[in-house]
């Protein structure tokens, strides 16, 4: 390509960068667009209908009769307000990314910091799980002879601590004071941090297309978690921290 076929092309890449600068709002406003049409919008085809049924439902396959009777009755318009929600999460994720350069400026740089990250991300995966609970509950996704709220919440205070011991552990990969502690396996930690990042985005990715939008945040913020934990490392680099 010449200097002048490059110049060119300047143009059309500026009138993309323009594109993917509004898209964040773009996501927001169709966000708002699809939660509202599904708040207005009725939750069953006829209401008395499916009273009548789901009270007459009995025997020991109830419980599979009730999914599909759910499946007959229902209208878009719970899918409508998650998928809402879930571009207009999409879009705050996606604001971040394209100022990653002032973000980059607010992750920890200490180990203490990064830790306090880490639990901020275990403590929204946990209330992300118990709000994605209680909000089927509310909507009537559970037949009231399940105990589907009972043994889930039983569990949540085991996955905190399971994920803020992680948290706590990963944590530990800050480089801190001592050089030559850190420097060891440098490039293994580094290559752990970035599968982790890959991993959280492939979460992030897939709650975003099945409109779990409960997910989207958390998995946010493990992301700039694991970010802040391999920046660190990657400034090591050039960058010794002093000795003692």
């Amino acid at each position: 390509m010449t200097e002048l076929d490059f110049r060119k092309t300047l143009p059309n890449l500026h009138s993309m960068e323009r594109m993917v600068a509004k898209a964040p709002l773009l996501l927001l406003l169709i966000g708002l667009a699809l939660f509202v049409s599904g708040l207005v919008m009725p939750q069953y085809r006829n209401a008395e209908e499916y009273r009548q049924r789901y009270w007459a439902l009995e025997g020991p396959t109830r419980s599979e009769a009730f999914f599909e009777l759910r499946k007959q009755s229902l209208t878009p318009s719970l899918k409508l307000q998650d998928y809402g929600l879930t571009s207009v999460f999409l879009g705050m994720v996606m604001f971040t990314i394209l100022h990653r350069s002032s973000i980059t400026t607010l992750l920890p740089k200490k180990k203490a910091t990064a830790a306090l990250l880490g639990g901020i991300a275990a403590f929204a995966t946990v209330g992300a799980q118990v709000g994605s609970l209680f909000l089927n509950f509310k909507r009537g996704d559970y037949p009231h002879w399940a105990d589907s709220l009972g043994i889930p919440l039983c569990g949540m205070p085991i996955m905190l601590g399971m994920l803020l011991l992680w948290a706590v552990i990963h944590s530990l990969l800050m480089p801190g004071k001592n050089a030559e502690f850190h420097c060891l396996a440098r490039r293994i930690k580094q290559g752990w941090l970035v599968l982790m990042i890959i991993l959280s985005s492939v979460i992030l990715l897939t709650s975003a297309l099945y409109g779990d939008f409960w997910q989207i945040p958390p998995a946010g913020l493990w992301i700039l978690f694991y970010a802040a934990l391999w920046l660190g490392m990657k400034f090591s680099e050039t960058e010794p921290l002093p000795l003692k």
